[in-house]
């Protein structure tokens, strides 16, 4: 079911760039101040802040949370 919305997401653009802002560690926590550039269908470039957080467990990630407001890629 992720893969499927995940995938059905990606059809809804036609690309997408991230700039890291700045990124902090916590302990096994990993948070990440991006600007996430989606390109439209349309070819149109709508760049948003976004707030990625992660968590390890050891070499692995156990939790990964994208927060973002994707409305202005669709307006």
């Amino acid at each position: 079911a992720s893969e499927r919305a995940i995938a059905g997401f990606f059809n809804t653009i036609r690309g997408l760039s991230r700039h890291i802002v700045e990124q902090w560690e916590v302990d096994d926590t990993t948070i990440v101040q991006t600007e996430a550039t989606y390109t439209r269908l349309d070819d149109r470039p709508v760049t948003v802040p976004a707030i990625t957080v992660y968590r390890r467990s050891g070499d692995l990630i156990d939790e990964y949370r994208i927060f973002v407001d994707l409305s202005p890629v669709y307006s």
